[in-house]
């Protein structure tokens, strides 16, 4: 979910402050929504099963750096990685570089969960 939140965010300033930021073809009428309703639909359905349950983080700083490193990965990457595979299909060698690095970054988030899991058993 990067692509979706930049181009809300980048609507929105185009249209209430007028700052030119630009956006895809596909928000041209309308801004593009999928976030808010990814997370209006997921918060109804845990609250509608009772499992909405808010908690603190126990290392905030470790998580917020580690989400703005991943949100700044998925923005030089191109945002969207259906994009990327759509682009390395078409042969462009960046794409290509882009989704191995996408499919790397997975497998070592997998190998550092396990590693977690593991270690706090």
């Amino acid at each position: 979910m990067v692509c979706h939140p930049k181009e809300l965010v980048n609507w929105l300033s185009d249209h209430l402050l007028n700052t030119h930021w630009g956006y895809s073809m596909a928000a041209i009428d309308a801004p593009i929504m999928t976030v808010v309703g990814v997370i209006v639909g997921a918060s109804v359905a845990a609250l509608r099963h009772r499992e909405f349950n808010l908690r603190p983080a126990r290392e905030p700083i470790r998580y917020f750096v580690f989400g703005f490193l991943m949100i700044n990965f998925g923005l030089i990457l191109g945002s969207c990685p259906i994009r990327i595979v759509l682009l390395s299909a078409y042969g462009s060698w960046m794409a290509m570089i882009g989704w191995a690095c996408v499919v790397i970054g997975v497998g070592l988030g997998i190998l550092a969960m396990r590693w977690h899991a593991n270690r706090s058993v």
